[in-house]
């Protein structure tokens, strides 16, 4: 089963992807929100949306959770997949972390946190879900 992980911001996502036969998640990209939508629409965020079984997205139990439902409802304007959310809290901060003690440097780093993040979130949902 191969599942969609995002990780909302308010002006972008990072995306992931996992596989449930592997048990591993893999970071796809950070997207500006409307490219997202652009992407998505055009099945080109690096994994065709037919082929996704379902769709994560990430909540942190904060103010921001309005928002992540009012993206998530876009989403769902464009794909039939069924939308979860999975708590999130911590990923972005483990991710930064992750990033540092690999040596990624900070230009690079704020590039690539929001799709490890998004990844994290994803192999945190395998590890209890599968």
């Amino acid at each position: 089963m191969k599942i969609l992980g995002i990780d909302f911001g308010k002006k972008k996502v990072g995306v992931a992807w996992a596989e449930t036969n592997t048990g591993l998640s893999e970071p796809l990209g950070v997207f500006p929100i409307l490219t997202f939508f652009q992407l998505l629409q055009g099945n080109k965020v690096g994994l065709n949306l037919e082929e996704v079984d379902k769709i994560i997205i990430g909540k942190t139990g904060g103010k921001i959770d309005k928002e992540i439902e009012k993206f998530a409802e876009e989403v769902k304007k464009l794909s039939s997949k069924p939308i979860f959310f999975y708590d999130e809290t911590l990923t972005s901060q483990e991710a930064q972390k992750n990033l540092i003690m690999a040596g990624v440097g900070k230009k690079k780093r704020k590039k690539k946190e929001d799709a490890l993040s998004a990844a994290l979130m994803l192999q945190y949902y395998l590890e209890s879900h599968v």
